[in-house]
């Protein structure tokens, strides 16, 4: 604890408070997973063949206030062995996403001798990990553990909206009739868009009935 001198004048120290106190709150960024894919079942990597590897695909997106440098951010498939399945690079903006496919994480991987598994996502259930390289330490920066019927063909599993903390299935293509949680949904995957579900491929449904389903 610190005291007054005395003779110090009060009325200065004061206004150094209030204008400390006044400055803005420094900007912040969350780069955070949004959606996945792991059964491709469509050339999502516009290559014109549809390839259970290279059409796999993770998307990220920037949640902060602030533009994010990202060649410090990679993703793996794995959390107990976290190899580095394709590492980011340039810059992303404020509520901006960017989504990576299998082919050019393989074309990353090829290019840094690491082989050419691509993602690598599991059909079967396992997880999908975002990090960061800060200094020497590797940081897991967001993570999703998903199960194998959140990933089966051509279902996408991503937070919805995406500002929240939940992930539903994108089951457009491929509706799931289970009773696991979440439930179906008929949202179809939109990977470099808004996570939304307003057109549904096989059945119109409002939000109260989206919630009754998880």
């Amino acid at each position: 604890m610190q005291f007054l001198k005395p003779g110090a004048s009060v009325p200065l120290i004061l206004w150094i408070l209030c204008i400390v106190t006044a400055l803005p709150s420094g900007s912040f960024a969350e780069v955070i997973l949004s959606e996945f894919l792991a059964a491709p079942g469509s050339d999502w990597s516009g290559d014109g063949i549809i390839d259970w590897r290279d059409d796999e695909w993770v998307e990220i997106v920037n949640r902060g206030d602030s533009p994010v440098e990202l060649g410090d951010y990679w993703i793996s498939d794995s959390v107990s062995d976290p190899a580095c399945r394709f590492r980011f690079s340039g810059v992303l903006e404020p509520d901006s996403l960017i989504w990576v496919t299998g082919a050019e994480a393989r074309a990353w991987q090829l290019d840094m001798g690491l082989g050419g598994a691509g993602l690598s996502l599991r059909n079967s259930g396992g997880e999908v990990v975002l990090y960061r390289d800060e200094g020497e330490e590797v940081i897991e920066v967001s993570r999703i553990d998903y199960l194998t019927y959140q990933a089966e063909y051509r279902r996408s599993f991503g937070r919805f909206p995406v500002e929240s903390e939940e992930w539903v299935l994108f089951d457009g293509y491929n509706l799931y009739h289970g009773q696991q949680t979440p439930g179906s949904t008929g949202c179809m995957p939109s990977p470099g868009r808004e996570n939304e579900c307003e057109s549904l491929a096989v059945e119109e449904a409002d939000w109260s009935r989206l919630k009754q389903r998880y």
